[in-house]
């Protein structure tokens, strides 16, 4: 059965879906014409759904589950798209998984693609694949499987292409290399990490498990499965990924938590509890109750009321060579491992699995904590801190000092100095715990005060926007005492204010951030290269480019300095150098740097993540400024495909993809598939910013510019009137942003004849380019050649002339040997001399012209005609 099948009864499907329960029948066989199999199979399908809503079992017959494995099903050997299908690695409820190697020319690698299955596609199946492929696509964590693509099948099956992970489950991993306490611990304090870092990402599991973790060859954690994951924050994704249908109770009965089973609210402590679970196994190799020994109620029942063994004690029945490295089984092995759980760990993984989610730990940092902390010897948080206790535990981590210090009265005496001292520095630890919660609660404390004050009741039934509240955030900011926090605070309102394009506020905060680190805070070259690199942003944005090289080359230099592993990280300013070179017209340094941004890029992350889409969309605007369209467009493709797959339609990352593709369209010529893209960039970038922006004013800008080339003159200007207000009162009058955008407006009203107009605009753009010290900028070139063009237009030979001859030398000085904006400026100059009736030095320069847009637009471009009529008058 071929695609368009499947999507004919995916058709009447979801259309049966919306009658009464008592029509569909009759409908389905009306649709259907009479095939009898066809009918049994949308039928089934739809009483599959109503039991499934009604909270019953889904049963699906043999008979019908082999009849959609042989029409609709994948098997080993079939192919997806680019991707070679060899064996199955597994099979769970909701799909299969496959290991797969890609067999295009682009990449050789091995994956690892989970195929969902054909009788469990229904609205709410649907609804979790599609959430566990947007969860993958924003986590990016060395410890969890990277998602690399994704799609649908020729017949209607979704998929993802994950990773392949060479390894094994880690319980496997463990007991085949007979592998110690020390050793388990370490790789749980890796699945940890994982964990961790998903939960600031305002993720949960919900699915911890054993066969949901595997260990590579290496030694490393791979975090599998986030099919069922819990998202925090429903608004940080789409509505069909955030439905209410995802707390529907999916879960494997071992590993869950008494609030799963119960139907209860899932949260980040759940995790631990499952966590908690895993350790267990991992120390005890048994499970914390025996499903295959219980009925399901009796086992839900034990999830929520029972009381695990501790460890400890289920370790003298276990067949675990746990914590011990011995060829075989004895007494004192059993007797050791339980003494090594007996205590610390027993309290830790009890603590854990308390049935009461707010008597666990609170986070998975504070149970990884302790963990650490009982490797170090510390007292660990999950047992009561007695003088016994600390003072046993102290012994443990200096007993070569005790054993060698002589005679018993030195070194009881020199015990009690050094436990004074101890109990002075973990004083000084205690403090600086105490200082650093109080610095959580100034700064939830100062949320709050700055929330508070848009409160209508505080404020006379006033609304205060949210401008109004950041600055009552920066009037609070002066009150702050500790410098640490201030810095904290400032850098925070900072970034604020850039993503809202309020660059001078946040520059003047940034810069007082990095005034007070300077006098009073002690700052690591980690934190001086982010801070310098967050002002060249700032900087960058404001349209300070001298200055924004400064910062940026700063901040590489306390990069360089750092000792950071992520070679991405400390790269990250040359991310932002080749967009300046760019502007600036050093377009070879600009893509030198690009692709060495890409080759950083894709050594950490899959092809279908954010970094890599934007290193993508990067490289591809430098090809288009080098006149390189069709490799342009093919990274620009590229780049829409990441940050697609990695953030959604609905993303700034994905309109300025758009916004350079139409960019690139309309240099092919093609302008309607232009207009269509630039048009798709603007729709996201209104949703997302609900006040002007300059993201919506460049959306703006190549809209306008689109129409103009479809004739659309009207539309063009009233797009580009928007574009320029909205950027004048966004970023000021004195920015290159309003310099270009006013040269554009300019050669619109000069193609619509209204040359008083255009103007106007040509010289407002050369006035305050002038008025930004940047006469001799690639950037006053634009609105100069636009004035030689409007002079040509009104046969001002003279006057055209006399801009021309300026730009043109500007272009030739600042810009790449026969860059394509040279070459149309010497058009221009060509057609004034010629127009003049100086053939002489009309021939040369539109010679050079000539030459210029057939290597660049080819010889049938209507440009390259236009300039080949004009050569041929000046040979006559």
């Amino acid at each position: 059965m071929d695609k368009e099948q499947w999507n004919k009864i995916k058709k009447i499907f979801h259309k049966a879906l919306t009658l009464e329960s008592k029509d569909r029948a009759s409908f389905v066989r009306e649709k259907t014409s009479g095939d009898k199999m066809l009918f049994q199979m949308i039928m089934t399908m739809l009483e599959t759904e109503n039991e499934k809503n009604s909270g019953i079992t889904q049963v699906i017959s043999s008979s019908m589950k082999q009849f959609l494995q042989d029409n609709f099903g994948v098997q080993s050997g079939d192919k997806i798209d680019v991707y070679q299908l060899e064996t199955v690695l597994g099979e769970g409820g909701m799909g299969t998984v496959f290991k797969a190697r890609r067999v295009d020319a682009e990449f050789d690698i091995e994956v690892a693609i989970k195929v969902i299955h054909r009788e469990q596609i229904n609205s709410e199946t649907l609804q979790r694949f599609q959430s566990e492929r947007q969860i993958l696509a924003n986590l990016n964590h060395p410890n969890i499987a990277r998602l690399i693509d994704g799609g649908t099948t020729d017949n209607g099956l979704p998929y993802l292409v994950m990773e392949y992970i060479e390894g094994e489950p880690i319980i496997d991993y463990c007991k085949s290399r007979k592998l110690n306490l020390k050793q388990r611990l370490g790789l749980f304090l890796q699945i940890c990490e994982a964990v961790n870092y998903a939960h600031q990402n305002l993720i949960v599991h919900r699915d911890i498990k054993p066969a949901n973790i595997m260990v590579t060859r290496d030694g490393n954690i791979k975090l599998l499965d986030f099919g069922v994951a819990k998202i925090l924050n429903p608004h940080e994704y789409s509505k069909s990924v955030a439905d209410t249908h995802i707390e529907m109770r999916i879960l494997t009965l071992e590993n869950a938590a008494p609030e799963q089973v119960l139907g209860e609210k899932i949260t980040t402590r759940t995790d631990v509890y499952a966590l908690g679970t895993l350790l267990y196994q991992l120390l005890t190799e048994e499970k914390i109750f025996n499903l295959e020994e219980q009925h399901r109620r009796t086992f839900e029942k034990a999830i929520c009321e029972q009381v695990p063994e501790k460890p400890s004690t289920i370790i003298s029945h276990t067949n675990s060579l746990v914590a011990v490295k011995v060829p075989e089984r004895s007494l004192v092995t059993l007797k050791t491992i339980q003494k090594t759980l007996k205590g610390d760990l027993d309290n830790i993984i009890l603590k854990s699995l308390q049935k009461k989610p707010e008597r666990r730990y609170q986070s998975v940092e504070q149970f990884s904590d302790d963990i650490k902390r009982y490797l170090n010897h510390y007292p660990v948080k999950a047992q009561p801190e007695k003088f016994s206790y600390r003072a046993k535990k102290y012994i443990r981590r200096h007993q070569l000092g005790i054993v060698f210090s002589g005679v018993l009265l030195g070194s009881l005496v020199l015990f009690i100095v050094m436990l004074t001292m101890k109990n002075s520095a973990i004083l000084e630890q205690k403090k600086t715990a105490e200082l650093e919660a109080s610095r959580a609660n100034e700064i939830a404390d100062f949320m709050v005060d700055i929330f508070s004050s848009s409160d209508p009741n505080e404020n006379a039934g006033k609304e205060k926007t949210s401008f109004e509240m950041l600055q009552e955030g920066k009037n609070k900011i002066n009150q702050v005492k500790d410098p640490q926090l201030k810095v904290k605070l400032l850098e925070t309102l900072a970034l604020v204010y850039q993503k809202l394009g309020q660059y001078p506020q946040a520059q003047k905060l940034i810069n007082e951030a990095i005034d007070i680190r300077k006098k009073q805070v002690s700052t690591s070259d980690t934190d001086w290269a982010r801070s310098y690199y967050r002002l060249g942003e700032i900087d960058f944005e404001s349209g300070d480019f001298d200055r924004a090289i400064k910062t940026f080359k700063k901040s590489l230099v306390y990069y360089k300095n750092s000792g950071l592993d992520d070679k991405y990280e400390k790269n990250s300013p040359n991310i932002i150098l080749a967009a300046i070179y760019s502007y600036q017209g050093k377009y070879l340094q600009a893509v030198e740097l690009d692709k060495n941004n890409l080759r950083i890029a894709l050594m950490k992350y899959s092809p279908n993540s954010v970094e890599i889409g934007e290193a993508y969309t990067n490289l591809g605007a430098e090809f288009r400024h080098l006149s390189q369209f069709e490799r342009s467009e093919k990274y620009l493709r590229l780049g829409l495909q990441s940050r697609l797959q990695a953030r959604g339609e609905i993303s700034l990352d994905t309109a300025h993809s758009y916004n350079q593709l139409a960019s690139t369209l309309d240099h092919q010529q093609k302008y309607q598939q232009a207009l269509d893209m630039a048009l798709k960039g603007l729709s996201i970038r209104q949703k997302i910013y609900k006040n002007g922006h300059v993201e919506i004013a460049a959306s703006l800008g190549n809209v306008a510019k689109m129409y103009a080339r479809l004739k659309t003159l009207d539309k063009a200007i009233h797009y580009k009137l928007e574009a320029v207000n909205m950027l004048k009162k966004v970023v000021g009058i004195k920015h290159y942003y309003v310099v270009g955008s006013l040269s554009s407006l300019g050669l619109m009203y000069l193609d619509n004849h209204q040359f008083t107009l255009s103007e106007a605009a040509f010289n407002e753009s050369i006035d305050i380019s002038q008025s930004m010290d940047d006469s001799d900028s690639p950037r006053i070139a634009y609105p100069l050649t636009g004035m030689g063009k409007l002079m040509l237009k009104t046969n001002q030979l003279e006057r055209a002339l006399t801009y021309l001859r300026q730009a043109f030398a500007i272009r030739t000085e600042k810009l790449p040997p026969g860059h394509r904006l040279t070459v149309t400026t010497a058009a221009f100059l060509g057609e004034a001399y010629l127009r003049k009736g100086d053939k002489t030095q009309a021939r040369q320069y539109l010679e050079q012209a000539l030459k210029g847009f057939t290597e660049i637009y080819g010889s049938n471009h209507e440009r390259t005609s236009k300039i080949s009529k004009l050569y041929e008058q000046s040979m006559i």
